[in-house]
């Protein structure tokens, strides 16, 4: 559950981070999920390291100014 104010309320809002190593892609399954979560109001994020991780998670709820 990641933080979000919301009109002055905090929210939990659902989150996930999927990790991925080298060239790899995300399978169609992977892709359709990333839909679900997406389209259901989640945050999900793809990153390649754990360096961007916070970076991401930072952008996602609209805490740094870099568009990434």
């Amino acid at each position: 559950m990641l933080p979000r104010h919301i009109g002055g309320t905090l929210y939990g809002i659902h989150g996930e981070i999927e990790c991925k190593t080298g060239g790899a892609t995300q399978t169609k399954g992977q892709k359709a999920h990333m839909k679900l979560v997406r389209n259901s109001g989640g945050i999900y994020l793809i990153v390649r390291s754990r360096a961007e991780v916070r970076p991401a998670v930072e952008r996602a709820l609209g805490l740094s100014d870099h568009p990434g």
